[in-house]
């Protein structure tokens, strides 16, 4: 049977001068709510999904926090009422602040002395309150700001064993925190730890054991999240990913350190310690902190027996898997199948093994005459670089990239698309099918304008990053073969994915004869990739968008970059040529070239990024809240109440593959979506009847599978049947241009 995982939010409730104010959002001090049942007496926080307040019940002179959902980037306030700045987010509003009323149903299910209690939730002021237990404390991390030197093993034990308190009882429920950290870790005046702040609500779902992804990418916070965490895998989070963290806080409040990143970690960096710290204790957090999921502790409970344990400081612990020198070390991934032995596979075989079953669309599109074809490449997140022992210094070091979606060049441009666009062939090695070259990136740009003018689209050339992601197509070694080089000059590997040096590149006549041998070859000749490109090494270096100095990377984690500001020389070019070795037509290999160089080894192929709309999903959630047109996007219900059923989605202008499924999929049409799940009684619920008697006195009377639950006498009165209508949303009103509609019937 599978089981639900909710991960879910809630607030930090603290009395603490340094937190963020935003007072023009709030409701004034003073205001009464719930016709003057709970008094506003001063402002906690506000954030950018609500605000905070201090508020008295002045029925029983209570004090409790409240939290008021605002979305400070599109809510207004007029007076008390909270407004819309956009009416077209309305259903953007609508959705998130009915997950924040789900999620205060799902928090005042959890009971526990370290967690803040939700007491109440209501609706007012066109959006909705929840009232929580109000704490007054301190966060670890202003102690640490606040003393300015690290705590002692002393004070960190009794906080660690009240984590392990709270993980043990949330994990039971099959919630994991994702965003443990000395930030969210609170400690009031009697040394009672709490947990909080849970992060933004998700539902994953298990079966087996194994975590199954149905929604959006989580956030993180550097050093604290895992291997698992920082590739998105969802399905390979768990209690294990928590204890990495907690572990990473642990070594915080020891040592005041800045914490190794988990890929620093696995490629042999070790945890350092002043002499403070027993052997016992650095054992531990070396434990927690291991790069790889499986090598860490899998539960609170072998945390806790190995902190119960009579072994002393410097033993070898029972239960820590010794350091083998020749285990792998590379990222593993758990690979079980139902009913089969679980094996652990390294991640780059697991995103070889992903990647290359992918359907990839293509778009062919036709100019004058001449037809290319364009892929589509989902978005997603890479490791880009190179940090092997014979890398150039600039392509260090490996660091995270996110990108869009976009649609690239399934070829380079070919000499009769340049034809066809520009009139002319400027290239040397002269051949309908083969790569335009001896064009500058001057000349590329006169290219796409016209290109753009003739098909109405809006091409470029890629970023490096782009070019390097499309290139590997989810593996890591140095070709896209997902093999590496064992010679840095002629290599077999190297003659299955390209034109080379040493598979027919050389050019000593020069021989025009370059569909056979010499220069360049007929584009799409060799191994494509997993992705469907043909070419991205060897043949000819490809011009990039980027501006390059030839520096090295900076290491920073980078969503869609664009290289450098134009105060530098020399444009990208990447993936080497027909002139080159096999080691400069590697996936990682940088190269560059002025904008106004022409060279018959330097080519280019084009890309074009794809307009998204917003996705809106009620009563459930979709694995990204924009697409492009032709996306594939999955949805999942949320879990419905005791006595329902998942019914159906609806949605205007949506095509589900499966409609009556909980989850399931669409393709994203040229416009913004909003869809809904729909719920219905469950087959086997009690329907119910009202009937009166003849001296109009009411009964409830219950209705089963088998039959009314009637006596003779009730068969001889009067009957009402009643159809049970779960709660939900729709649209009221008519809409605009309705036939006979009338200026009050607002679609609303």
């Amino acid at each position: 049977m599978g089981k639900v995982v909710i991960f879910v939010a809630t607030f930090l409730i603290m009395d603490d001068s340094t937190v963020h104010i935003n007072s023009q959002s709030m409701l004034p001090v003073g205001t009464l709510l719930q016709g003057g049942k709970h008094r506003i007496e001063r402002h906690l926080a506000s954030g950018g999904f609500g605000n905070t307040y201090v508020v008295t019940n002045t029925y029983f002179d209570e004090t409790c926090a409240m939290k008021e959902f605002f979305m400070k980037d599109l809510n207004l306030r007029a007076q008390n009422e909270v407004t819309i700045s956009m009416p077209d987010k309305r259903p953007f509003f609508e959705a998130h602040l009915h997950k924040f009323i789900k999620e205060a149903y799902r928090l005042r299910k959890l009971h526990n002395e370290h967690l803040v209690s939700v007491l109440d939730l209501f609706e007012e002021n066109g959006t909705a309150y929840y009232l929580m237990d109000f704490i007054v404390g301190e966060s670890l991390k202003a102690r640490l700001n606040r003393q300015g030197y690290p705590m002692t093993e002393a004070e960190v034990m009794p906080i660690l064993r009240q984590a392990l308190d709270v993980l043990e009882v949330v994990h039971r429920e099959q919630i994991w925190h994702l965003d443990i950290k000395p930030d969210n870790m609170m400690v009031d005046r009697s040394g009672r730890l709490y947990l909080i702040d849970f992060g933004a609500s998700k539902q994953l779902h298990t079966i087996d054991g194994r975590t199954l992804p149905t929604s959006s990418a989580f956030a993180l916070t550097p050093g604290y999240a895992p291997l698992e965490q920082m590739e998105q895998n969802l399905r390979f989070c768990g209690p294990w990913t928590d204890l990495y963290a907690l572990g990473a806080t642990l070594y915080k409040l020891l040592t005041l350190q800045a914490i190794p990143t988990p890929q620093e970690l696995l490629y042999g960096t070790q945890l350092t310690f002043p002499p403070t710290v027993s052997s016992k204790m650095q054992q531990l957090i070396t434990w927690m902190m291991k790069p790889l999921y499986n090598q860490r502790p899998q539960s609170a409970a072998e945390v806790r027996a190995f902190l119960g344990g009579n072994t002393t400081n410097d033993e070898t612990i029972v239960g820590i898997p010794a350091d083998d020198p020749k285990e792998e070390t590379r990222p593993m991934l758990d690979m079980a199948e139902d009913g089969k032995e679980t094996v652990y596979v390294p991640f780059d075989q697991y995103l070889r093994k992903h990647s290359s079953t992918l359907e990839h669309q293509s778009e062919t599109i036709m100019v004058k005459g001449v037809s290319f074809k364009m892929i589509r490449v989902e978005g997603g997140t890479f490791w880009m670089g190179s940090d092997e022992e014979d890398a150039y210094d600039n392509e260090k070091p490996v660091h995270q990239v996110t990108l869009d979606t976009f649609s690239i060049g399934e070829t380079e441009v070919t000499q009769e698309l340049w034809q066809a666009v520009m009139g002319s062939n400027p290239s040397y090695f002269k051949a309908p099918r083969c790569p335009v070259e001896m064009v500058s990136w001057e000349n590329c740009q006169t290219f796409i304008r016209k290109l753009n003018s003739l098909t109405g689209r809006s091409f470029r050339l890629p970023t490096e990053a782009e070019w390097e992601y499309a290139c590997r197509a989810g593996t890591t070694k140095a070709l896209n073969s997902d093999e590496d080089l064992k010679n840095e000059y002629e290599d077999a590997a190297m003659d299955d994915v390209g034109r080379y040096y040493y598979n027919g590149g050389q050019d000593p006549s020069p021989s025009r004869d370059c569909d056979t041998t010499h220069g360049t070859a007929k584009v799409g000749n060799y191994r494509k990739n997993n992705w469907g490109l043909y070419d991205m090494h060897g043949n000819v270096l490809e011009w990039c968008l980027d501006w390059w100095d030839g520096r090295p990377y900076d290491g920073v984690s980078a969503e869609n970059p664009e290289g450098y500001e134009k105060n530098v020389s020399y444009r990208m070019v990447r993936g080497g040529s027909w002139v080159n070795d096999a080691y400069y037509c590697r996936s990682a290999l940088r190269s560059r070239a002025k904008p106004s160089d022409r060279s018959n080894i330097i080519g280019f192929r084009v890309l074009c990024l794809m307009p998204t709309c917003s996705v809106t999903v009620v009563d459930g959630t979709a694995d990204k809240t924009t697409a492009a047109e032709g996306e594939t996007v999955t949805i999942t219900a949320d879990e419905p109440a005791e006595d329902e059923e998942f019914d159906k989605w609806v949605g205007d202008g949506v095509e589900f593959e499966d409609a009556n499924a909980s989850e399931t999929t669409f393709v994203m049409p040229a416009a913004a979506v909003a869809i809904r799940a729909t719920y219905k009684p469950k087959t086997d619920a009690p329907l119910y009847m009202v009937v009166y008697d003849l001296d109009k006195t009411e009964w409830k009377v219950r209705y089963t599978n088998d039959g009314p639950d009637l006596t003779d006498d009730t068969c001889r009165t009067t009957e009402l049947w009643l159809r049970y209508i779960p709660s939900g949303t729709c649209m009221m009103g008519s809409p605009a241009g309705e036939l006979g509609r009338y200026d009050t019937e607002v679609h609303h």
